[in-house]
């Protein structure tokens, strides 16, 4: 005679809450302890990974005291999220995107992981239990798992980057740089995004700039002409490679774009504020609603008055003129100082 076992669905959904609710508790213990010693888990961390995976260590480039802050600094933030899914996948989206560009896969997260597991007993000591093992595996786990789908997802829309061959290195000021490039393959992007770049004079580094132009702004231009400004900051790498090397016919590769920048579609008014090489979206965005004949009024504030705030000013004064010169009449008239 065959047995029927009665379960009651929402008891058990209860017992599975509690025990999510449980195994956060150790994660979050967990990580408190990490903070409390964070050099000695980055150095485990790192030291670790790169001694059971040598060849991965050709993506961590730069400075390692910044690699340390920024790898506690997306755990925390993760961390933090766990329970609160609507917070958390946005997060791993951008990190995933962020990740796919190195190349990263299955792999990749697997030997992390591992890693992560032996930094965390050795900097816990004999807080590091099988109860929070289990714990921090579900969860590092769920966390990979989530981010190899969006990555999955994402390699099926595009690329992880374009090949470009820069074709302008034009200088606008004592400090900014003009950089266009052209890819082979048109490069579909919207205005007021951003994308990473890496140098071929400079493999593993990948800095963020925004498109400072809108696609298809000017009558026959090719759309896969894409425009940075690209401002030297002090031990910038990659920005003070592209003011004193970089050179045109040079290699560099352009990742997917980014960024959800857009002016909002239900204001009447718009004020656009940038600063520096920040005007480069603003500039992208004004293009566009030009070119799509949005004709509300719109008020550039420039923080200060760089000869890269001119591009705005000139965008701006394009704009206006359709509207008898009132749209955008505080970005082509008054440059406000902050």
């Amino acid at each position: 005679m065959t047995e029927v076992l009665a379960v009651d669905g929402e008891s058990l959904n209860d017992d599975l809450m509690a025990h999510r609710a449980q195994a956060l508790t150790l994660v979050r213990q967990g990580f408190a302890a990490v903070l409390a010693r964070p050099r000695v888990f980055t150095a485990e961390l790192y030291e670790d990974f790169f001694t059971s995976n040598p060849r991965y260590q050709k993506y961590f480039v730069g400075d390692p005291a910044r690699r340390d802050e920024r790898t506690l600094e997306a755990a925390a933030r993760v961390v933090a999220e766990l329970d609160r899914p609507g917070a958390l996948l946005p997060l791993l989206r951008r990190l995933a995107l962020e990740y796919r560009k190195y190349g990263v896969r299955e792999a990749h997260y697997r030997a992390f992981a591992g890693s992560v597991m032996t930094a965390l007993e050795r900097t816990i000591g004999e807080a590091w239990t099988y109860e929070a093992a289990v714990a921090w595996v579900d969860e590092l786990t769920m966390v990979a798992s989530a981010m190899l789908g969006i990555a999955a997802e994402a390699d099926g829309q595009g690329p992880a980057y374009w090949e470009a061959e820069v074709v302008g290195v034009d200088r606008m000021g004592e400090d900014v740089v003009r950089l266009r490039a052209k890819t082979a393959f048109p490069y579909p992007y919207q205005a007021g995004q951003y994308a990473a770049i890496e140098l071929g004079r400079l493999p593993w580094v990948w800095r963020d700039f925004s498109f400072a132009a809108a696609p298809g702004t000017e009558p026959g231009q090719d759309h896969s002409v894409l425009e940075f400004h690209v401002q030297r900051s002090e031990g910038g790498q990659l920005s003070n490679v592209v003011h004193d090397e970089v050179e045109v016919g040079d290699r560099i590769r352009i990742a997917a774009p980014a960024g959800e920048l857009a002016f909002p579609a239900g204001a009447s008014r718009l004020i656009a504020v940038g600063h520096g090489t920040g005007l480069a979206p603003i500039v992208a965005l004004l293009e566009d609603a030009l070119r799509t004949g949005d004709d509300r009024p719109v008020h550039v504030v420039v923080g200060e008055s760089l000869r890269a705030a001119k591009p705005a000013k000139k965008a701006a004064a394009k704009k206006a003129a359709p509207a008898g010169g009132k749209a955008a009449a505080g970005a082509a008239k008054k440059t406000a100082k902050t």
